[in-house]
């Protein structure tokens, strides 16, 4: 994550930069807000964030383009492996 605006319910805005976990509320408050950042996503969050479905998914971890990583009878992928993917390879 770069950096990004969001805005809050009570319609107050804030400026996220970086990987930036932790943020002060509206000015004059004591409030924080904390962001989490997942490391690993399941297979149906990958499809999701992707806008791939599962058979794509599967392909491209039998390609090696994905990590697999098991967890009891989860498969979870690294964030890193899915944000790579959104970046474009030189032509």
């Amino acid at each position: 994550m770069t950096r990004a605006d969001v805005r809050g319910d009570s319609g107050t805005s804030f400026r996220l930069r970086g990987s930036q976990t932790e943020l002060a509320g509206p000015r004059g408050s004591n409030q924080e807000i904390q962001i989490v950042i997942p490391v690993s996503y399941s297979i149906k969050d990958a499809t999701a964030l992707l806008g791939l479905g599962r058979t794509t998914i599967y392909k491209l971890l039998e390609q090696g383009r994905l990590t697999r990583i098991k967890v009891g009878a989860r498969t979870l992928i690294p964030a890193s492996d899915v944000h790579a993917l959104l970046i474009p390879e030189p032509a």
